[in-house]
């Protein structure tokens, strides 16, 4: 008798046109998120010209001016 191992979920991959680029996933969920205008960080609507929502525009914005 052959046991077959059995996995407990299946997934499916996401083929649109960052699935085959040599890059992180990290990277790939910030360009899908670019793509449909939501927050690199979050999943909340991104700001008009921007990639990010107001409450991480605003985190961004206050990190930078700490830098100088």
């Amino acid at each position: 008798m052959v046991m077959v191992k059995k996995t407990k979920h299946s997934t499916r991959r996401i083929q649109d046109e960052f699935a085959d680029l040599n890059i992180s996933r990290q990277r790939k969920y910030q360009l899908r998120h670019r793509r449909d205008k939501l927050c690199t960080k979050c999943n909340q609507p991104a700001e008009a010209d921007s990639q990010f929502c107001r409450e991480h525009r605003l985190y961004e914005q206050e990190r930078e001016r700490k830098k100088k």
